[in-house]
């Protein structure tokens, strides 16, 4: 396995469109200067909020190179390469290591009801195509893995752990307890500092799109022995998450790329059919709800 993943916050990175629908290079560059500049300290390319799974494959990989080019060694970049077909994510993941991702990632087959042993084996072929670390991504979409499950995925070469987007604290203190070498990243933003008093090694996210500095602060704080801090600051995140949250349709991304647009970084606002942005109404009285509270002002 080349050089372990950093532990912290990882920004799951959006992916900005042009009006035609072609990936739009020039904003990616935008936006990672604007999270690395306020603390973040790595990429989770493709994912959900990525809307990875809406995309081509030639798409994807495009994403991908521009990003590596444009942290440009500042920061590492894991690259979700999970999809419906085995042969696909190996070919994303070889492609990753190539470009000079640090690490590889990918979400259970989804759709069809795989028998676990078929999974265990997507799993163990993506992870041994590269010498990358690679982090399963445990989530309810797709095939759940059990406890058992993740236990046999350990087992299997450059298994680096999980981005762990589920509810139970208590299952993630168990793989840490009797696992502390693998590496855990809490994937609900909202539960950043729980899932880090629960052992977890940092975050990957959506709302670090848009609040790096807060996020990084929670982390950091918390790694300096001030709970308190991290305390305020979490709680504080949280505030903003829900009022993100109240105006999402069917995705996050779309009030994310609202929030975006109003910092000047020309993402635009659309995302990928069938999904859409918001409405200009919608759009204005999300901005109004965050400026009455200070949003702005406190993450500038």
């Amino acid at each position: 396995m080349k050089t372990a993943l950093t532990r912290g916050v990882y920004s799951a990175i959006l992916t900005p469109f042009n009006d035609n629908g072609t990936i739009k290079e020039s904003a990616i560059k935008e936006i990672v200067d604007f999270q690395v500049e306020r603390g973040i300290i790595g990429f989770y390319v493709n994912g959900s909020t990525g809307e990875g799974m809406v995309m081509s494959e030639e798409e994807r990989m495009q994403v991908v190179e521009a990003v590596v080019k444009a942290a440009a060694g500042r920061v590492q970049t894991v690259v979700h390469v999970g999809t419906t077909a085995t042969d696909s994510a190996v070919r994303m993941a070889k492609h990753a290591a190539k470009v000079g991702a640090a690490g590889v990632s990918a979400i259970s087959p989804f759709y069809y009801q795989h028998d676990k042993s078929f999974v265990l084996d997507y799993f163990r072929e993506i992870s041994s195509a590269t010498d990358l670390p690679f982090l399963a991504y445990h989530s309810t979409e797709g095939v759940v893995l059990s406890y058992n499950d993740i236990l046999e995925l350990y087992k299997m070469p450059n298994v680096a752990g999980l981005k762990y987007t589920m509810d139970n604290l208590e299952i993630l203190c168990r793989f840490k307890e009797f696992h502390p070498d693998k590496l855990i990243f809490m994937g609900h933003d909202a539960m950043t500092l729980s899932a880090l008093v629960s052992r977890a090694d940092g975050n990957i996210g959506a709302f670090p799109n848009v609040m790096p500095a807060g996020f990084t602060k929670v982390f950091n704080e918390f790694q300096a022995g001030n709970i308190v801090e991290a305390m305020h600051e979490q709680h504080r995140l949280n505030h903003f998450i829900t009022i993100l949250k109240q105006h999402m349709l069917s995705a996050n991304q779309a009030p994310l790329k609202v929030v975006l647009q109003a910092y000047g970084i020309d993402c635009g606002t659309d995302l990928r059919r069938p999904a859409k942005g918001l409405d200009k109404e919608t759009a204005d009285h999300l901005l109004a709800c965050l400026k009455k509270d200070g949003y702005f002002d406190i993450y500038k």
